[in-house]
């Protein structure tokens, strides 16, 4: 269920980040007073997303950490050094930029770092697939999943996006 939870915020907060950024702040003058109340909302749907994915991605390493710990005897130093837990603290770190920029700086988040966080979180995402896992081929089957899971981003982020822009035109 965390993991569903997880990749539903993940698909909306970086889904919301790129409306926002490609869709919403460049068409919000030529909307007039639609516009603003569109980007407006598009910056809330983006930023309680990624909240929500910091708080999933934090709870699937702490479930995923204490069966490590539980099973196989190790302390929490080494659970977090695993693959899994710095992807998801990779990805916890994007979410939280992301919050942070668009609680903080509002309407004034820089594009570029918003991406940058956007980037980060899709890399950090991508890392813990079944494609990382393989022993050969690992590269095309990365690009492949990266771009599904941007896809994803776009289609299932968008849209909530979309349809609220939608309905407010």
């Amino acid at each position: 269920i965390v993991h569903g939870l997880t990749i539903l915020a993940q698909s909306m907060s970086l889904g919301g980040v790129l409306f926002l950024v490609f869709l919403a702040r460049p068409f919000e003058r030529m909307l007039g007073g639609i516009g603003h109340e569109i980007r407006r909302r598009t910056r809330l749907i983006a930023l309680w997303s990624a909240a929500g994915l910091a708080a999933c991605e934090a709870s699937t390493i702490f479930l995923q950490g204490a069966v490590l710990v539980g099973t196989i005897d190790i302390g929490w130093f080494n659970v977090l050094h695993a693959e899994f837990a710095e992807a998801g603290l990779v990805k916890i770190a994007g979410a939280a930029l992301i919050v942070a920029m668009l609680a903080g700086r509002r309407d004034r988040a820089p594009a570029v770092t918003l991406l940058a966080a956007l980037a980060s979180v899709l890399a950090a995402a991508t890392l813990t697939t079944h494609a990382n896992a393989r022993l050969e081929g690992r590269l095309p089957l990365l690009l492949v999943e990266g771009l599904h899971q941007l896809g994803a981003a776009i289609w299932i982020g968008g849209i909530p996006c979309g349809l609220m822009a939608l309905n407010r035109c």
